[in-house]
C-alpha cells in the first residue's frame, strides 16, 4: 500500500517550530495522573477510536485518567466517557496554521498536567496536533510512528518524541473486516500493557435500539456528503442507486447531514423527485449524536459517504453501502462488523493520492456501479 504524504508547503518547517512549543518554565504542573490519552481528531475517527480507549480507561480507571481531544469530539467523547476528565486541543492555528502564540498558550496549557504515561492514538499528526503531542510533560510516551500521510521532512523526527513506537501497518485485510487505524489501536495496546488485542476485538459496537422502530414502510437513509469535497459522491450515482432499487421495492429516503449542507440536501432532494416507488423524501439536517443514532436505527439500511454517519451506521451493525474514494485505501475503511456492510470504490492507477486529486473529479466515486451498490441494498429493503 503506498499513499502519497498530505502536506502543505513548508509543512516540514511547522512541525519542526510548534515542535519546540514546549510548556514554558514557570509553568508548572499542578495535577499528575496516571495516564494521558491523545486522540484529537475528527469524530469518525474518535468513534474508530473508542474501543481501544475504553481499554486503556478500564486498565487505568477514570479517575486516573486525563482525554486530550479536539473541540470537534467533545461531546462524542463526554458521550462515552462522562467520568474522565478532558483537555481540549485545536485541530489547526489562525494565520493560516502558522499562529506561534497560540501553539505557546496551547503549550502552557498542558503542561499545568502530569502523566506517568502518555498514549497516542492519533496516528497522523497535523503541526498543530504535533504541537499538542510534544507538549505534554510524561515519563513514558506511547505511539504509531510513520503514518503513510507523514511528511517526509520529518518523519525522522518522530521518533525522538516517544520512548516506545511501533511503524504504521501497512498490509490491508484480505477480508475487508479491519481498517488499518484498527491495527495500528492494536499495536499500541499491546504495546502499552492494554492486551494482548486484536484489531478485530476493537471495532466499534453500538446498539441498534428499539427492532420496532423499523416498522412500518422501509425507509432509505442516505448520507451524501463527506467532511471534503471529494468525499462526496454525485448527485447523478446517488439517484442511480434509488432509481434500480425502487425497481424493485417502495420505500421513503432520510437524506441526513449537517446543518451546514441543506443546500446540498435540498439539490439531491429535489434530483429524488418524481422517482417511481419513493415515497416521502425528508431533509435531516439539523440533528445532534442522539437524534442521529435515533434516526439511523429507523432506517431499514443507508447509503453513504466515508464519513462520520458511515462508521456510526457500521457500529450499529446497519445494513450500510459506503461510496468511498481511493484517496486512502485501507487506512480508515473498509471495516465491518458482518457482511450487512460493504465499502464500494472504483478501482483507479492514481488509488492512494492521500486527497490531492489530480483530475477535475473524483472518477474512483464517480464511476462506481450503481448496479451493484443496489443489488447489495435490495435484500434489506424487500426484506429478501
Amino acid at each position: 500500500m503506498k499513499i502519497r504524504p498530505k502536506a502543505r508547503p513548508l509543512d516540514w518547517l511547522r512541525y519542526r517550530l510548534f515542535a519546540r512549543s514546549r510548556p514554558a518554565a514557570r509553568v508548572k504542573a499542578d495535577a499528575q495522573k496516571a495516564l494521558a490519552v491523545f486522540k484529537a481528531e475528527r469524530l469518525g475517527d474518535f468513534l474508530l477510536a473508542q474501543p481501544a480507549i475504553q481499554r486503556l480507561v478500564e486498565l487505568h480507571g477514570a479517575p486516573n485518567t486525563t482525554l486530550i481531544v479536539s473541540r470537534a469530539c467533545r461531546k462524542l467523547a463526554d458521550r462515552f466517557f462522562p467520568e474522565v476528565g478532558k483537555i481540549e486541543v485545536a485541530l489547526d492555528f489562525s494565520w493560516g496554521g502558522w499562529n506561534w502564540i497560540e501553539a505557546r498558550r496551547q503549550a502552557d496549557a498542558l503542561g499545568r498536567n502530569c502523566f506517568e504515561t502518555a498514549v497516542c492514538l492519533t496516528h497522523h499528526r497535523k503541526p498543530a496536533l504535533w504541537s499538542a503531542w510534544t507538549a505534554i510533560r510524561a515519563k513514558r510516551k506511547i505511539g504509531i510512528v510513520q503514518h503513510p500521510w507523514t511528511h517526509p521532512g520529518v518523519v525522522s523526527e518522530e521518533h525522538r518524541h516517544f520512548d516506545q513506537s511501533q511503524s504504521y501497518p501497512r498490509h490491508v485485510s484480505p477480508t475487508g473486516d479491519v481498517c488499518l487505524e484498527l491495527e495500528a489501536h492494536a499495536l499500541v495496546l499491546n504495546a502499552c500493557g492494554a492486551g494482548p488485542v486484536a484489531a478485530c476485538d476493537l471495532r466499534p459496537r453500538l446498539k441498534r435500539g428499539d427492532p420496532r422502530l423499523t416498522a412500518g414502510r422501509p425507509a432509505l437513509g442516505i448520507a451524501p456528503r463527506g467532511s471534503a469535497r471529494l468525499k462526496s459522491p454525485p448527485d447523478e450515482l446517488v439517484g442511480a442507486v434509488c432509481r434500480q432499487l425502487a425497481a424493485s421495492a417502495e420505500f421513503d429516503v432520510w437524506l441526513i447531514g449537517e446543518r451546514a449542507q441543506c443546500d446540498a440536501l435540498g439539490r439531491l432532494r429535489a434530483h429524488l423527485a418524481g422517482i417511481a416507488n419513493i415515497g416521502e423524501v425528508r431533509v435531516c439536517s439539523q440533528w445532534d449524536l442522539g437524534q442521529l443514532e435515533t434516526g439511523l436505527a429507523r432506517c431499514t439500511a443507508l447509503v453513504s459517504a466515508d464519513t462520520f454517519t458511515a462508521h456510526l451506521a457500521t457500529a450499529m451493525d446497519l445494513p450500510l453501502a459506503v461510496l468511498a474514494t481511493g484517496a486512502q485505501p485501507g487506512v480508515f475503511g473498509p471495516w465491518r462488523n458482518s457482511g450487512r456492510q460493504r465499502w464500494f470504490t472504483h478501482e483507479m492507477d492514481c488509488s492512494g493520492c492521500g486527497w490531492r486529486c489530480t483530475r477535475p473529479r473524483a472518477l474512483c466515486v464517480e464511476r462506481i456501479d450503481a448496479g451493484m451498490v443496489a443489488a447489495f441494498l435490495k435484500g434489506a429493503l424487500t426484506g429478501g
